[in-house]
């Protein structure tokens, strides 16, 4: 909407999706690369991991994400967590105690508990 000519945005939070980006500058243009290696690697070891551990293990970690994310937003913008949220990173943790307590034997990575089939 910002690119044709009458139309305006709501100011503050309301027209966000409204406006345009902006000047893309050579920092952002960085940055934006930054994370988009980033993402991929992280992606990349989230699949390598599916393919070399349970995927009930790994399931736990790539889920543990969202904790670490409502920590960091609430570290570096004071972004509170609410209490739904906060439930569920309970849940989380609660679910890697389980599988990390169900079996007395570990499993070797790639390989399935005796008495299963692969």
């Amino acid at each position: 909407m910002a690119l044709i000519p009458g139309t305006g945005a709501p100011e503050g939070h309301a027209g966000f999706v409204l406006r345009s980006w902006g000047p893309l500058d050579a920092p952002m243009l960085f940055w934006f690369a930054v994370q988009a290696v980033g993402s991929l690697i992280g992606i990349a070891l989230i699949v390598r991991g599916y393919l070399i551990g349970e995927a009930s293990h790994v399931a736990v970690f790539e889920y543990s994400l969202l904790v670490f994310a409502s920590f960091w937003a609430w570290m570096l913008w004071g972004q509170a967590v609410p209490p739904l949220a906060l439930a569920g990173m309970a849940l989380i943790a609660c679910a890697g105690s389980i599988i990390a307590l169900r079996s007395d034997t570990p499993v070797p990575a790639g390989r399935a508990p005796a008495g299963e089939a692969p």
